[in-house]
Order: C-alpha cells, then sequence, then structure tokens
C-alpha cells in the first residue's frame, strides 16, 4: 500500500442516516480519491486512498467519508447526483488514534473528543478523556483507518487510507463515494469516486469485452500519408485515446483475460504500407520519402508482428469489420451489394496479414447496429455470429427470452446469424474520462437490476482507441474479483447458445439526407459505383486493375470521409478515392470496344455478318453483345453472351432479312451500361434483288443477239449477190 511506511492510524466511524446534510462545495480545493478495487461483494471491505493539497493546516478538522446510492444507471458518471447516503465514515485528523468502533445503522451517532462534532456525523478518535454518546445504534463495526504526519498535516498535505467494512453498503448496486475535508461546517476539500457492489454468485458471470480498433484513413489516393496519426499510435511513447501497443500488450499483462478484438482491416493495410516504407505530405504539401530502416516504419513493423502474436493467442479473438468501416445499411439501402464484398475483403485482409489459419466466424458493425439487408452480408460472408447493441431486440419480430444474451436472427431470404447483445447502458459509459470505477458501478447496477449470467460490453468509439490506463485498471479489477470469468464472443455462444427458431430481423436502414459533403461523396459514389460494377460483372475480380477499382470505391464508402468532424481536406481525399476508383474502371472498360463488321453484303434472306471485337485489358472478360437495327432480325435474339480472349476476337453473328432498309446496330454490354456502340448498312442479296438486272440484262443479249443474226443474215446475202 502507498501509506504502508506512514505510523498513524485513526478509528473511523461510519453511520447510516436518511438524509445526507447540505454541503457547499463549490470553493473546495480537489481531492484524489482512489480505490482499491472498485468493484467487490456485499460483505466484503475495499479501502479507499485519499490524497490532496490544502492552503492552510488540516490538523483538527474531519475527513468525511460517505457512500451515497444505490443509484440508477443514468446518475452514473454525474457530478453531484442526487442519491441517499448509505454510510458515513468520519475521521478527527491530527490526533493519536489506532481503532474504534463505527455505529452502521441508527439516525445520529456522536462521539465528543477534544472538540465538538458537527451533529449528524459520527466521529471516532482516542485520546486520554473521550466520552461517546449514540442514538439508535443497532451494530458496530471495527474500522481502521492511517493518516499521513501530522506535519504533514499542519503543512496542509493529506495521504490517507480509510477502509470501508464489507457491510458499508450492505445492499447491491452502485455507489458513489465522496470524500470530504471540513472544518466545521465548512467544506475544505473534496473528490470523489465510483464503486460497485454484487450479490454473492451461485456461479460466475461470464463477461465478453470485443475492443474495437479503428483509426480512420490516413493515406490518400496517391499513396501517401497526409497526417501523422499513425505514427503516433505506433511509437512506443504512445499515450491517450491513439496507443495501440497498449492493447496489442493486454495479454502480456493480463494473462488470464479472453476478449474479441475488432479489428477495421483498413488500419492493418496502411501499417503494411508504413513497414515497407512510404511518403508523408505535411500540411504545406511537401513531401518525405520514410524509408523501412526509419523508426516510424519499423514501429508499425513491430505492431505488425504483435498483431501476428496475438491472432494466434487461444484468449483473444478477432471479429471481422467492413473493410474500410463502411455503413452497410446505407449501402443495402440503396440495392448495392458491396456490404458482401467489403467483409470479404476484411477478411481476406486479416488473414493474410495476421497469419490466421482458422476461419473467422465473428462480425462487428462499426456502429453496432444491423439492419435486414446487412444481415444477410453477413451470413453470405459465412460469419456465424455478429455483435450488436442491445436494443436490436426490440426490432425482432419475437422477443428474445428474458435475459437472453445470444438470439438467432434471419433476414426475409432467410440468411442466418447469431446475434451477440452488447449491453447499451454498460458501453455507453466506457467513454471520457474513462473511469474504471464507473464501469465497476454500472456493472453492479445491471447486475442488481436483474441476475444475469453472461453480459457482454464493447465501448462506442470512433476511429479511437481505448487508453491503456484504462485497460490496466479494468484488468487489475477482474484479476482480483473471482466470481467473473472473461469470454470470447465464440466462447460465449458456446456457452449460451440460443434456444430459439431464427427469428426474422424487421428493420432497415433509411437512406437520410446530409450536408453538402456528404451530398457530394454521395454523388461521386454512385458515378464510380455504376462503372466499377460494370467492370466486375466482365472481369475476374481477382486481376490486379479490378481489384485496385473496387479498393479505391470501397475506400471511398468509409465512414471516415462524413464524420461530424471531418475536415474539407479530409472529404476532398474521399472524393479522390471515389474518382479514383471511376477512372480505373472507365480505363479497362474503354481497352474494350468495337472494330467494325467484315461483309455487309449477305447472299439470300438469311446469313452471317462478322463482327470484330477488339480487348486490349491483357485478360479475358465476358460482355454482352447487343443487337438490333432496321430491315433484319437476329435468330439468336437480341443480346448474346460472349467471352473475349485477348486481343481481337471475330464473332459470327447470324441475322435475317426483315423489311428494309438494312441496318445492323451492335453494342457491347458490361454490367448495366453499354461501352460501345456502333451501325452498319447491310446488303441482303436475293433472287428478288438481282431479278430486274436478270431482265435487263436478258433484254440486252436478246437484242444484241438480233443485231448479230440480222448483221449476219445482211453479209449472207450481200455474198451470194456477189
Amino acid at each position: 500500500m502507498i501509506l504502508a511506511a506512514l505510523p498513524a492510524a485513526l478509528v473511523a466511524a461510519a453511520v447510516l442516516i436518511a438524509k445526507p446534510p447540505a454541503v457547499a462545495i463549490a470553493a473546495a480545493a480537489p481531492l484524489t480519491v482512489g480505490v482499491d478495487c472498485p468493484l467487490t461483494l456485499v460483505g466484503e471491505a475495499f479501502t479507499v486512498t485519499v490524497r490532496g493539497q490544502a492552503a492552510e493546516s488540516l490538523v483538527g478538522n474531519r475527513l468525511v467519508v460517505r457512500i451515497k446510492g444505490p443509484a440508477e444507471l443514468s446518475q452514473i458518471g454525474q457530478v453531484s447526483p442526487e442519491l441517499p447516503e448509505a454510510g458515513k465514515l468520519v475521521l478527527m485528523l491530527g490526533s493519536s488514534a489506532s481503532t474504534g468502533t463505527t455505529s452502521t445503522a441508527g439516525p445520529i451517532a456522536t462521539t465528543s473528543t477534544n472538540g465538538p462534532a458537527t451533529p449528524g456525523e459520527a466521529t471516532a478518535t482516542t485520546g486520554p478523556s473521550s466520552t461517546t454518546s449514540a442514538v439508535s445504534v443497532t451494530t458496530t463495526t471495527t474500522v481502521s483507518a492511517r493518516v499521513g504526519a501530522v506535519a504533514a498535516l499542519e503543512s496542509g498535505v493529506l495521504e490517507a487510507e480509510v477502509t470501508v467494512p464489507g457491510d458499508t453498503p450492505s445492499r447491491s448496486g452502485a455507489y458513489l463515494v465522496v470524500v470530504e475535508v471540513k472544518a466545521g461546517a465548512d467544506v475544505v476539500a473534496s473528490g470523489q469516486a465510483w464503486v460497485g457492489k454484487a450479490d454473492p454468485r451461485q456461479a460466475p458471470l461470464d463477461l465478453a469485452f470485443v475492443w474495437p480498433v479503428s483509426l480512420g484513413i490516413h493515406r490518400d489516393h496517391d499513396g501517401d500519408f497526409y497526417d501523422q496519426v499513425l505514427e503516433e499510435a505506433v511509437a512506443p511513447t504512445a499515450a491517450g485515446a491513439g496507443d495501440l501497443r497498449g492493447l496489442l500488450g493486454l495479454t502480456d499483462r493480463f494473462g488470464a483475460w479472453d476478449f474479441t478484438l475488432a479489428l477495421e482491416p483498413v488500419l492493418l493495410t496502411q501499417l503494411r504500407d508504413m513497414a515497407d516504407g512510404y511518403s508523408r505530405i505535411d500540411a504545406s504539401g511537401v513531401r518525405t520519402e520514410v524509408t523501412s530502416e526509419d523508426p516510424a516504419a519499423e514501429n508499425a513493423a513491430e505492431v505488425l508482428t504483435m498483431l501476428k502474436d496475438l491472432g494466434s493467442d487461444q484468449s483473444v479473438e478477432v471479429a471481422v469489420s467492413p473493410y474500410s468501416g463502411a455503413d452497410l445499411g446505407a449501402l443495402a439501402v440503396r440495392g448495392w451489394r458491396d456490404g458482401f464484398e467489403q467483409i470479404q475483403m476484411g477478411k481476406q485482409e486479416i488473414k493474410q496479414t495476421m497469419g490466421l489459419q482458422a476461419p473467422l466466424t465473428g462480425g462487428y458493425p462499426p456502429d453496432l447496429n444491423l439492419s435486414t439487408e446487412s444481415l444477410g452480408f453477413y451470413a453470405a460472408a459465412s460469419i456465424d455470429h455478429v455483435v450488436v447493441d442491445a436494443g436490436l431486440a426490440g426490432l425482432l419480430v419475437e422477443p428474445p427470452a428474458a435475459g437472453a444474451v445470444t438470439v438467432r436472427a434471419r433476414d426475409t431470404g432467410n440468411s442466418r446469424v447469431t446475434l451477440i447483445f452488447a449491453s447499451s447502458g454498460l458501453s455507453s459509459l466506457m467513454t471520457a474520462p474513462w473511469d474504471p470505477g464507473m464501469f465497476s458501478a454500472a456493472l453492479a447496477a445491471e447486475l442488481a437490476a436483474r441476475d444475469q449470467a453472461a453480459i457482454v460490453v464493447s465501448p462506442r468509439l470512433e476511429f479511437s482507441l481505448v487508453p491503456e490506463a484504462y485497460l490496466h485498471g479494468l484488468g487489475e479489477i477482474l484479476e482480483r474479483t473471482t466470481w467473473i470469468r472473461t469470454r470470447t464472443l465464440t466462447a460465449l455462444v458456446r456457452e449460451h447458445a440460443p434456444d430459439t427458431r431464427p427469428i426474422l430481423l424487421q428493420t432497415h436502414a433509411e437512406e437520410g439526407g446530409g450536408g453538402y459533403i456528404e451530398e457530394s461523396l454521395l454523388s461521386a459514389l454512385e458515378a464510380a459505383h455504376t462503372d466499377v460494377t460494370d467492370l466486375a460483372a466482365v472481369a475476374d475480380t481477382t486481376r490486379l486493375p479490378v481489384e485496385a477499382a473496387h479498393r479505391a470505391l470501397y475506400m471511398a464508402q468509409s465512414r471516415w470521409w462524413s464524420r461530424p468532424d471531418t475536415s474539407p481536406k479530409e472529404a476532398s481525399i474521399g472524393l479522390e478515392y471515389a474518382k479514383q476508383a471511376r477512372s480505373l474502371a472507365q480505363a479497362e472498360l474503354g481497352k474494350i470496344r468495337l472494330d467494325g463488321v467484315g461483309s455487309t453484303r449477305v447472299v439470300g434472306g438469311k446469313g452471317v455478318v462478322t463482327v470484330a471485337v477488339e480487348n486490349d485489358t491483357g485478360y479475358p472478360v465476358k460482355m454482352g453483345l447487343r443487337l438490333g437495327g432496321s430491315g433484319l432480325t437476329s435468330p439468336a435474339g437480341e443480346l448474346h453472351e460472349i467471352e473475349l480472349p485477348a486481343g481481337r476476337t471475330e464473332i459470327p453473328v447470324e441475322v435475317e432479312k426483315a423489311d428494309a432498309p438494312h441496318t445492323l446496330e451492335v453494342a457491347l454490354i458490361a454490367g448495366s451500361s453499354a461501352i460501345d456502340e456502333a451501325g452498319h448498312p447491310l446488303r441482303f442479296i436475293t433472287i428478288m434483288t438481282v431479278l430486274p438486272w436478270i431482265v435487263i440484262a436478258a433484254v440486252v443479249v436478246a437484242a444484241a443477239l438480233f443485231l448479230l443474226i440480222g448483221r449476219l443474215l445482211r453479209a449472207h446475202r450481200a455474198g451470194r449477190v456477189a
């Protein structure tokens, strides 16, 4: 203990009273209040540590420790919530004392020693002449405390430890420990801390932590990093909400802590790029080349190694998020299937970078929300279970069983996943000021409200990380609470499997409006999506140009570009990703073109016309060839599916004569778009076409024969006369 060397020990008196006295604390100096274990069972004692500095001597003042509560979940985190007083300890500072007795019930208990006590407070000291009187005392408990030396108190320095008895408070729930230094009726200094009290359990509580790992996109469409956020996140000295090492080192510090890591895959892509050496552009546009030997690149490589080690740890499960952190519901509402591809690409990135061999079966929507349509994306990507906010249970057409933490859900197409409900109240309190005591109080409040066999928690973070100090604080609490058993999501589903048939999830994402930035991004996305989808419809998506177009499109779909605090510079980078995706797709589709028609003459009323197509992509594609025109029909129908190898291909097309004039119109179809069109006049040569010419020719021949015969006859007669 921090005060092990301090010799003094005072007597604390605790008393349950109906209503605490009003105290003005506006001008009070701050006290730092800590608790050795903020989460304990009813009947277990805990120790409160107090540190502070006052402007005047503290000798003769009282140190008052109030236990207020139980608090509702909504009150946790408030500075001055209206709470009943469940217990109180009062110490007289500066007296020589060892131990004493404390009243734990009764309206008022008073002790008179070396000076008067304030009415309503129980004061405990020892000395040569002390008398004690109590009113309505029902039980007494021996309580101990230790305070710094008198010399320190005289200089205004307070360091104290106060042990709160196990029966204070006597009920489970969330409690606020309020510590005050009082001089008479004035509050000299004050501080507070939250704690939780839980009832003893027959079986351990299964507690599943899901830690999101997302920092956004910090590389532009040209591959340059435009800020140093990731450099700071991987640095050994990183601190605060951007510390990757603190999260990845949890298993080394707390080996018995099982948890789930919800990775945003695009972070891994960026770390790989950093480890290989990268370029950075500062605010003025100056580019700096960072080699793989640079400390920043080496730090990225070290973090990647930590991630790989974490992936091989049996106590850690990795859950898949959409590749770029896209809102899958927003994609689905526009009829796009990109959500499935986002998850597939995310799985591929995680398995490749972390070297995972086992299949990834857990999913994590970035906002813990899931629409009916996006449920199908996860199911199609072979995701078995998805963690969602517990509020989603109200959108099932049938209510799940009371206290159920998992349920099997389906969409209208009967695609199925297991939903794992993360506590809304607990998760909402896992935020700044990142207080493990608040989490302890909230957990105790949830357990006091209803008995639960399992609870899932996941902080609602937007492109930031959980601070290392908070993680270590929770880890220390878990080490001391033997009645909590931590679980990964897979282990939780195995222990608490759904016991009902699949229930329809009936919720749909809405196509909400936005400001200028959101509308501009959406317009660019829609244009890019059409071209990229057309390219994917005709080409193998593993081809590098096709994959590059898809990756740029998925980067443009990230929620990062339209988050509330995005800057115009960042939004413009998102627009450039969309433009790049469209440009790449158009460039590839532009390499496939019509190259004319062979002979335009067809002998007879039916024949074959050769259509030439040039494919300069360097790989085979599958296209649609749409035929039309006037004065002819195609026996095979209007649309032909064709496979084009690289290079020139001549495609025979059967045509049949109809009403004149005869024009063949040809279009190359990629997906839903025509990428090239041309029209060619045709000439059908039939008997009816040449008959007039035959008649004319016959007349000409007959006339010629007539003239020739006549000339021959005249010549013959002339010869005979001669």
